[in-house]
């Protein structure tokens, strides 16, 4: 497995993940240390990440086993440096845990635009024209109007779109869309 020179701005759960950081003005030679934590967005457990000194800066080696218990979702990697009573955070950056495939019977992996918009284009092949109260239960519950359903879908499916772009970008299987604008 190569190693990056970066951290990572996702992590497979389940899957290995290695870096190196070296921070200017905070060697390890002079005692500083550094660690790493990925703190979940929406409560959960925070893990810690350990790190090894590798010449003049940290090494970053995260076994198959280390990341098979993290539970998928949005993270924040955070990094700091510390030495004695001093301390200083050097990094911050979203960190998205993805499944681990190999482990899961069947999942939905679509993002939330793509299922909100599967949601509205459900109701509205089934409900296409009704608009009004149905009963569910002891609850009446108005629907929205087809207006307003059409404004949520093309929304959400904007998003959707965007999210897809940015995956092919990310994966080298697309164009960039639109224009790229580059100052010199």
């Amino acid at each position: 497995m190569a190693t990056a020179t970066t951290e990572p701005t996702s992590l497979r759960a389940g899957d290995s993940a290695a870096w190196v950081r070296s921070v200017e003005g905070y060697s390890p030679a002079d005692g500083w240390q550094l660690a790493y934590a990925l703190v979940p967005r929406s409560g959960g457990a925070k893990h810690t990440i350990a790190t090894a000194v590798s010449g003049a800066g940290w090494s970053v080696d995260l076994k198959a086993s280390d990341t098979s218990g993290y539970a998928p979702g949005a993270y924040t990697l955070v990094a700091v440096v510390s030495r004695g009573t001093e301390r200083a955070t050097i990094f911050t950056s979203a960190c998205e845990v993805l499944p681990d495939l190999m482990e899961v019977d069947a999942q939905d992996t679509r993002s939330s635009a793509e299922k909100i918009l599967a949601a509205i284009d459900a109701w509205l092949e089934k409900r296409a024209g009704w608009a009004g109260e149905k009963q569910v239960g002891d609850t009446r519950i108005k629907d929205h109007p087809l207006q307003d359903l059409l404004a949520l879908r093309k929304h959400y499916e904007g998003i959707a779109a965007r999210e897809r772009s940015t995956k092919q970008l990310l994966d080298g299987t697309g164009a960039a869309p639109g224009r790229v604008w580059v100052r010199m």
